[in-house]
């Protein structure tokens, strides 16, 4: 089956668990005689990304597979020229190309907006998180013209795309898989590279920062905690607009200044390493990575008792789950507010539980994401797409 050549395209925000995705898949890709790989880097490059910090690893690809791998930046007001539909098709990083594969939901509106076929006839979208209306009705609208496959991490996210209009056909589940380097730092190791004393009360967040994350009520509940607990800290990575705007949040409550925003300075074996609990307060679909993570570093996790996270937590029994109680008042962002810091509290407290579902985690994890690798499920959607 030939291929030709793929490009696999992300923005320079790109978070860390999708950038380890594109690293594993352009290692796997690159092996094939009969394609070349380009990773193609959009937009500016900030000193706390993820591109920044990998950006050496992402070009010894290219070494270590005799050059199969090339990389390219288009950042700054060239990236911005890039962008645009019309001239992402004829720019020289994409020359020659049968298939573009985009990573980043950032990306997605010039993607679709390449609707001729003279300029990119294949491509495909990984998502690992949902996207939001917006983006699913333009998915919804190419798939109907065009043969775009929506690359979906969870079947949670697979089923509201379907629910959206997408075409149940064009949206496949592969699950990511884990870097088989990946190995939680140990915890005071971890605390120094980050500044933390081993008494402080440290909180992970989702690394997946959209309008559905619900960063914002953590930050909310983690200011109520901080009234009775003044060691607890919100560890919050990722770059970026949503990012800054959490920041500023955080410094209006009271007590401020209860985040801690390392960027994607520090890998996940830092952040995980560091945390005492992963809080996944999303409401719609998220990467099941952090799970993956948290399990393999022995720990507890405190989410939403949502659909989406349904297939893989159960409640005390991998993990904490928290639901809007009918006591609580406001409207519905605010009434989840304190029982999920109730949830949090309960694990901090009681760590012989916090321990045991970490455990347990670690075992369903291992059973749920057994290995596979990511290569054979791509090279077949690939192939889907191409009609080969």
């Amino acid at each position: 089956m030939c291929m030709g050549d793929i490009a696999l395209l992300l923005d320079g925000g790109v978070c860390s668990d999708t950038l380890s995705q594109v690293e594993i898949l352009a290692e796997g890709l690159s092996r094939r005689s009969d394609m070349q790989v380009r990773i193609v880097v959009l937009g500016a490059i900030g000193r706390d990304s993820a591109v920044w910090r990998r950006r050496a690893g992402l070009e010894s690809c290219g070494v270590k597979n005799g050059s199969r791998v090339k990389v390219f930046y288009l950042a700054g007001p060239r990236g911005a020229r890039a962008v645009d539909g019309f001239n992402l098709g004829r720019c020289e990083a994409l020359a020659g190309c049968t298939l573009l594969h985009c990573f980043s939901v950032s990306l997605l509106r010039t993607l679709c907006s390449l609707g001729a076929k003279k300029f990119l006839p294949s491509r495909c979208i990984s998502l690992s998180h949902w996207p939001g209306r917006e983006a699913v009705e333009q998915l919804r609208r190419v798939g109907n013209r065009q043969a775009v496959r929506v690359i979906c991490q969870s079947k949670a996210l697979q089923k509201a795309l379907v629910a959206g209009g997408v075409p149940a056909e064009h949206c496949p589940v592969i699950q990511p898989e884990v870097p088989a380097e990946y190995k939680a730092e140990q915890r005071s190791a971890a605390r120094r590279v980050l500044n933390l004393s081993d008494e402080v009360d440290v909180i992970l967040a989702d690394p997946e920062i959209s309008p559905w994350s619900n960063h914002r009520q953590l930050t909310w509940a983690g200011a109520i905690m901080g009234q009775f607990n003044r060691n607890l800290r919100v560890l919050v990575s990722g770059c970026g607009e949503q990012v800054e705007r959490l920041r500023a949040f955080d410094d209006s409550l009271d007590p401020p200044g209860l985040g801690i925003y390392p960027g994607e300075k520090f890998g996940p074996e830092v952040l995980y390493g560091a945390a005492d609990l992963l809080v996944l307060a999303a409401t719609e679909a998220v990467s099941p990575l952090p799970l993956v993570r948290a399990g393999r570093g022995g720990l507890a996790v405190v989410a939403l008792n949502s659909p989406a996270l349904g297939e893989y937590l159960q409640h005390e029994d991998n993990a904490l789950l928290f639901e809007v109680g009918p006591h609580n008042a406001g409207d519905s962002t605010c009434r989840r507010i304190r029982p999920l810091a109730t949830a949090i509290v309960r694990l901090l407290e009681d760590r012989d539980l916090a321990q045991r579902l970490g455990q347990q985690l670690a075992k369903d994890m291992r059973e749920v994401f057994s290995g596979a690798k990511l290569l054979p499920e791509h090279l077949e959607v690939y192939g889907q797409i191409l009609g080969n």
